[in-house]
């Protein structure tokens, strides 16, 4: 049997804190989607705070507890890491 990912809002770029879809502006359940699904880039071992975009920038959700090694969430890869991650 192949386990595949699901176009669900678990997996979707708009997924904001608090479960509330960035698109539609409601609270979602990990198991929805729609069709603004925007399928965000896989997470991998090296996912973390160092190499979001949103580190030590005011888009950061948790700023007071974001730091090298640790991940939330709101994570989003670094553009220049997201061309090496597709390679």
């Amino acid at each position: 049997m192949e386990i595949k990912k699901t176009n669900a809002c678990i997996n979707c770029d708009n997924l904001m804190q608090n479960s509330l879809c960035r698109v539609n502006n409601i609270q979602v359940s990990f198991d929805q989607t729609c069709e603004n699904f925007s399928p965000r880039l896989e997470l991998h071992r090296d996912s973390e705070c160092g190499n979001c975009s949103k580190y030590n920038q005011e888009s950061c959700a948790h700023p007071a507890a974001a730091a090298e090694g640790m991940l939330c969430t709101d994570y989003k890869l670094a553009q220049t890491e997201a061309v090496h991650a597709l390679d």
